[in-house]
């Protein structure tokens, strides 16, 4: 039973993501707004960086993304 959610859970995660990135990128309104909240909101930090290390996700981003309103109703959105 645990393998069989596991497999539908990254199952639907992939098309769950396309067509978030896919509605928030045809609406120039939604990514403004998307992208000024994540300026705000986020620290900045560059991948490249990164050189394949692993980057550690703290309670200071947890608590900043739960901030991103329109970016978690963008989300839902999707999923409804």
């Amino acid at each position: 039973v645990l393998t069989f959610f596991l497999c539908v859970s990254v199952g639907n995660t992939g098309p769950a993501a396309f067509w978030s990135l896919y509605y928030i990128l045809s609406d120039a309104r939604a990514l403004k707004a998307i992208n000024e909240e994540l300026e705000c909101h986020l620290p900045n930090f560059d991948l490249d960086l990164a050189n394949g290390q692993e980057i550690m996700v703290d309670d200071s981003i947890c608590e900043a993304l739960s901030q991103c309103v329109n970016l978690d109703s963008a989300v839902n959105e999707t999923l409804r």
